[in-house]
């Protein structure tokens, strides 16, 4: 399976770590929930700006679902490059997906994730609304 990379809007690279291996010397399931947190993390801080960021006192995200795909085993000391995409954007939900493959290397799709994330106020602990300018800058790479 090769990688398009249209239609992706964020790049994060992860390096395996030995911990993160698993007696059958790949990485374990557990840390592609952790790697792909991590790209979906870098992504939301390249999407905040001085009207908004995505993590404040007043509100806050939370991981409403996520869906994690194997295509292959990744090893020790290799270096992930994981893709991502904002998919649809609801009054207070984001849908993401990440590919993670082999730097160097995108015919290697090694796994895949989609995920919903939601804002959330502190105070009520309730879903809100995006503000406009967030909207507006998520919208522009919708297709």
């Amino acid at each position: 399976m090769e990688i398009n990379q249209v239609g992706y809007h964020h790049e994060t690279d992860i390096r395996v770590r030995f911990c993160e291996t698993d007696a059958n010397q790949h990485v374990s399931q557990a840390s592609y929930a952790i790697y792909f947190e991590e790209a979906r993390t870098a992504f939301l801080e390249s999407l905040s700006g001085p009207q908004f960021h995505w993590w404040a006192d007043d509100h806050t995200l939370v991981l409403a679902q996520q869906c994690l795909m194997y295509r292959k085993p990744a090893f020790f000391r290799q270096t992930l490059t994981i893709y991502s995409a904002a998919k649809r954007i609801g009054r207070s939900s984001l849908d993401l997906m990440h590919m993670a493959v082999l730097r160097g290397n995108p015919e290697s799709v090694i796994a895949e994730s989609t995920s919903t994330v939601v804002l959330i106020n502190s105070e009520t602990n309730q879903s809100m609304p995006w503000p406009d300018e967030f909207r507006r800058r998520v919208s522009t790479m919708l297709s």
